[in-house]
């Protein structure tokens, strides 16, 4: 029996790297589904792609790029599921005026596990 495993918890919380310019506490969670590629689950690859993003003054992420990638389709997955981060983030910082943040860069781990039982 084969068990194919992809996950990545993403919690956005906007206080954590933040600067503080008032006293809401504004978090924002969102969790995503990764498929685990069929290419992936064929040739029993498993590990972790690295996205980086550019992150600004208002929580905006952008540009994200393959940093540490592993091929097979789960690049194509995690900068699938990179965009769906960058747009749930821009409604969360809506829903959190006046929180800012460092510009800078941020790196999201995407794992992609592979195991199989006998």
């Amino acid at each position: 029996m084969k068990i194919f495993f992809a996950f990545a918890f993403i919690t956005i919380n906007l206080t954590s790297f933040s600067q503080k310019t008032d006293s809401a506490n504004c978090n924002c969670s969102y969790s995503y589904s990764i498929r685990y590629p069929k290419k992936a689950q064929d040739n029993k690859i498993g590990g972790t792609v690295i996205v980086e993003f550019d992150r600004d003054t208002t929580w905006s992420l952008s540009n994200p790029k393959i940093i540490k990638g592993l091929g097979y389709g789960c690049d194509e997955e995690a900068m699938r599921v990179a965009n769906q981060m960058i747009n749930n983030l821009r409604k969360c910082a809506a829903k959190c005026p006046g929180q800012k943040c460092k510009n800078g860069k941020i790196e999201q781990p995407f794992n992609f596990l592979y195991t199989e039982e006998k």
